[in-house]
């Protein structure tokens, strides 16, 4: 299983495909086993996944949007790079972490995708 989830998120990224959804978690009546998977899944790289159950909704939605640590760590990449760029230079640092544009776009898909989630909601 771990082997299919793995190549399915490869093969997706390697199609430039940023928004990844996982597959389904069968048993509706494991709600713990769903958040671990769910769980995982986000680790594994996937941005979301197919629903079957309405009580899925709810872990779902908590387990794959960013925790607020997340966000203020990308809105402060997004703002020291912008400031490195500006400068004439193609990376930066954050918090001992190199920050290149790869690691900006991808900042700023997740707040991008934060600030939808919160428009709609």
């Amino acid at each position: 299983m771990m082997h299919a989830r793995s190549h399915t998120l490869l093969a997706a990224r390697a199609a430039r495909f940023d928004t990844p959804l996982d597959g389904v978690f069968a048993n509706v009546r494991d709600a713990e086993g769903f958040e671990r998977d769910t769980a995982l899944s986000r680790r594994l790289g996937y941005r979301g996944r197919k629903l079957i159950h309405p009580a899925q909704i709810e872990p779902c939605n908590r387990l794959y949007r960013p925790s607020a640590a997340e966000l203020d760590y990308y809105a402060r990449v997004l703002e020291a790079f912008d400031q490195a760029a500006a400068q004439g230079s193609a990376s930066t640092t954050v918090d001992g972490r190199m920050i290149d544009l790869a690691m900006a776009n991808a900042a700023r898909r997740v707040l991008d995708a934060e600030a939808a989630w919160k428009k709609a909601g």
